[in-house]
């Protein structure tokens, strides 16, 4: 016997659990905070082996008053409420059910895609890869082939445990691109702009040793959201490149105590490096440094503005060469 995991059970009474045929996920009763009368009627979706938040499903399958038990046969729900002008104490009532009546958010993108420079709708082909967070912490990864229509439009489905989505031009007539969208909240809208591939166009060489620089917040070792993307997109490249290893340097400021600012640089290091192996990357392809305030960037020389110095470097080379000269 096993207990069933949050969000299907509570600190409150959940009961009835009863799988949707139209959907993928259950349908349960339960009386927690925030429903329209004591007891109602929620779904709760289930992909790749995660749940979804559990949705109320709204009147009028729920009331004021007590709505328990469903069954779905087809595009019909029978469910039991005691609500009032029935026959009895608890009657069962049957509904259609239609978008209006149950509508289970849709999670994902509608792409459009255009002609760097002109603005015209393109249709081409992209890989799609969705990385989705597994039980262990890292993430597993789905990998589809899609071709943007006439109107340069791409709808891509994703699931709760969807983190991000990178998109990759795979179409001789368009130069290389990748693009990282970050996980979605609903249906979100993007505009994406893809360059017509010419003679003169060098191509793109994917082992370039330029990386970008993290920043961080005063006195944080957090990596905020705005930096997450340039993480990931470091994150996908030694993935796909399992020959380069990085060197990972944390820095500080010298707005405060240099004992403190040499270990608040470490942890900045530390953080980024948790990141890359949640994504499955072996330790043994980094090697963690920590600078504190003692190498302020060029930018601060230039600005004098300290959240220049706020930052995680990287430097790649090839692991098959000894660490000390990557």
């Amino acid at each position: 016997m096993q207990l069933m995991p949050a969000p299907i059970n509570s600190d409150y009474s959940d009961f009835g659990l009863m799988e949707s045929n139209r959907k993928s996920g259950f349908y349960f009763s339960s009386n927690r905070p925030g429903g329209h009368g004591l007891w109602d009627i929620y779904f709760v979706s289930f992909s790749d082996g995660v749940f979804g938040e559990p949705i109320n499903l709204g009147t009028p399958v729920n009331s004021e008053f007590n709505d328990i038990t469903i069954t779905e046969i087809g595009n019909v729900v029978f469910f039991c409420s005691d609500r009032k002008d029935g026959q009895g104490n608890t009657d069962i009532y049957t509904i259609m059910l239609s978008p209006k009546v149950f509508a289970i958010p849709e999670i994902g993108y509608h792409i459009k895609f255009l002609e760097k420079g002109t603005n015209k709708p393109i249709s081409a082909d992209f890989i799609i890869t969705m990385y989705k967070k597994a039980n262990d912490g890292k993430f597993d990864k789905t990998i589809l082939k899609k071709r943007s229509d006439g109107n340069g439009f791409l709808k891509i489905e994703c699931t709760n445990n969807t983190e991000y989505v990178k998109i990759t031009v795979d179409d001789e007539e368009y130069q290389p691109m990748h693009k990282i969208l970050l996980k979605p909240v609903g249906v979100q809208d993007e505009s994406l702009y893809v360059s017509k591939l010419s003679l003169e166009d060098i191509p793109i060489d994917v082992e370039s040793r330029e990386y970008p620089i993290i920043y961080f917040e005063k006195n944080s070792h957090q990596i905020p959201d705005k930096e997450m993307k340039k993480a990931f997109e470091i994150a996908i490249k030694l993935k796909e490149h399992p020959n380069i290893c990085l060197h990972i340097t944390g820095h500080a400021d010298a707005t405060g105590k240099e004992d403190y600012n040499m270990k608040l640089s470490a942890k900045r290091a530390e953080a980024i490096k948790k990141i890359f192996m949640n994504f499955g990357l072996t330790e043994n392809r980094f090697k963690v440094l920590h600078k504190g305030e003692n190498q302020p960037s060029e930018m601060y020389k230039k600005t004098k503005d300290h959240r220049y110095n706020r930052r995680v470097e990287f430097e790649a080379g090839s692991c098959a060469i000894d660490d000390e000269k990557l």
